[in-house]
């Protein structure tokens, strides 16, 4: 072979080696770059999945900030009826009968208080002869009691209280339904509790109504707390209930000197 055609072919073999190393980095370049694109769209797709996630429990927040804002607007509503009775019932008195008292049977409405006088017969006490000696001074154990209402009668200070078991017993009930107990039932009971403890019952203005949730924001354990008071004097006794219409204890406390 001549001597030029050996450098020709030398040089058509150099040049295909440049063309397969060129070729080589190329490819191998290629897949590194595949390689970290691969990483990249990984990367991409866990990002997606996380907000996706995060979505997901921004809309269950909403979704139970919702149920939230619905039960606070119930328990407002129910509490606003409770203020209107509230505020009807001080301008009369109510028989104190249960709730198995005949229907049919007509209870003559007692004379109006005019604020500034006396009670019917100057009356100077209210408490029932007895329950001062008969009541026993018990040590309320807050561990059992749910709650705790103070009250006072002719000096005679009182703890009026429902047990947590008390409550739970009670059927559940959540401020977008029905109440199980309505409050003129359930003022009904607290009156006749009230009437083992004084003469005068028909007399007592209620004062306030309240319900109480047992527990935590989910709870579906209430009860009622009636608050009476006689017209014209600082007097005040509270009775619990409980959704079931039993209601709670009442206890001497000390004397004041």
């Amino acid at each position: 072979m001549k001597p030029a055609t050996l450098t020709l072919t030398a040089t058509c073999i150099a040049g295909m080696l440049i063309v397969i190393a060129a070729q080589w980095h190329i490819n191998s370049k290629l897949r590194t770059e595949k390689h970290e694109l691969l990483e990249v769209r990984n990367q991409i797709e866990q990002v997606e999945a996380d907000l996706a996630k995060s979505k997901q429990v921004l809309e269950q927040r909403a979704n139970e900030l919702q149920g939230l804002r619905a039960e606070l607007t119930a328990a407002q509503r129910a509490l606003q009826e409770a203020q209107q009775h509230t505020v009807s019932a001080s301008n009369k008195t109510i028989s104190g009968t249960g709730l198995n008292s005949n229907p049919n049977k007509i209870t003559p409405s007692p004379p109006e208080f005019v604020p500034g006088s006396s009670l019917p017969n100057d009356r100077a006490t209210h408490l029932r002869p007895g329950v001062q000696t008969n009541l026993p001074v018990t040590q309320v154990d807050h561990d059992l009691v749910a709650y705790l209402s103070p009250g006072r009668v002719d000096k005679v200070r009182f703890w009026s209280s429902i047990t947590r078991e008390s409550v739970l017993s009670g059927p559940d009930w959540r401020p977008t339904e029905p109440l199980p107990l309505n409050h003129e039932d359930g003022e009904k009971i607290a009156r006749k509790e009230l009437g083992k403890f004084v003469e005068d019952e028909q007399f007592w203005e209620i004062k306030e109504i309240n319900l109480h949730r047992l527990g935590g924001h989910n709870s579906t354990k209430w009860h009622y707390s009636f608050v009476f008071s006689p017209p014209g004097r600082w007097d005040r006794f509270a009775v619990h209930v409980n959704m079931a219409g039993q209601p709670g204890t009442t206890t001497l406390r000390a004397e004041e000197p």
